[in-house]
């Protein structure tokens, strides 16, 4: 009877958690392309320093793209760099590191670790997955790391939300066997996804859910360097694309529940 009653208190203890609102945000940065031209490194520099002084960001993403035409002597560059944020980092790679060498990726390994990650904040899901491939541009998904994205998305009950992060958007066109992308949405409830690969602000939709694309971080003649402030609060999510001359607007704003 006692370990009735406590795993009854144990389960809504869990549900407790999962059903109340979640409040917090975290930066994304895309597309650093470090050592395309020497601003890059400004505009890496400049987004970390005003990232450090946010208060509310408890995390950044990086998804990929990081240095340009797989320049491995850039890599520890951007990450003693990226060791100055003042919150723990998540760091995917994205065509930039796999399509031009072999070396690169390992290059990447060697430097960053796993191309993948995994993490749980707030009773959220986070999973990072690397979608290059070697010697193109478009992307794709391999057998491995569905299986790896399947073994901890079996325990989706066990979040309120879950965000998939890869660099490519899961599109047609974009990845070349995006259909496992719909799949692994459609039968895990992924809530949405996050990209980059374009270089600027877009949404798309894959499976049924937004698969949501940020701008580069780099500077042009337009526009300032900047990256994007995402933020769950009241279950909806809210973007603000952030640039470092300190000027930033909200572009999307949109509820996290959707019809089955």
């Amino acid at each position: 009877m006692r370990r009735v009653v406590f795993y009854i208190f144990v389960m809504l203890c869990v549900a407790n958690n999962i059903c109340r609102a979640q409040h917090f945000s975290f930066a994304q940065i895309s597309d650093t392309h470090i050592g395309k031209n020497k601003e890059t490194i400004t505009d890496l520099q400049n987004a970390i320093n005003q990232i450090n002084t946010i208060d509310s960001i408890k995390f950044v993403v990086i998804t990929g793209d990081i240095v340009h035409k797989g320049d491995t002597a850039y890599l520890d560059t951007t990450k003693k760099m990226l060791d100055q944020l003042s919150v723990s980092y998540y760091i995917i790679p994205g065509n930039q590191e796999t399509r031009y060498n072999d070396y690169c990726m390992s290059a990447y390994k060697q430097v960053f670790g796993d191309d993948r990650f995994v993490f749980e904040y707030d009773s959220c899901l986070f999973l990072g997955i690397n979608s290059g491939t070697a010697g193109k541009s478009e992307g794709h998904i391999a057998d491995s790391t569905i299986q790896w994205s399947e073994k901890y998305l079996r325990k989706r009950q066990s979040y309120k939300y879950a965000f998939l992060f890869a660099h490519h958007p899961m599109q047609e066109g974009d990845v070349d066997n995006f259909e496992k992308a719909v799949e692994l949405v459609e039968r895990y409830d992924i809530t949405c996804l996050f990209g980059g690969h374009y270089h600027r602000n877009i949404i798309f939709e894959c499976g049924g859910r937004p698969d949501i694309l940020t701008r580069t971080i780099m500077s042009d003649e337009k526009t300032k360097a900047g990256f994007s402030l995402i933020s769950i609060s009241n279950d909806r999510l809210t973007i603000e694309e952030y640039r470092t001359d300190s000027t930033h607007n909200t572009w999307l704003d949109m509820p996290l529940f959707f019809e089955q």
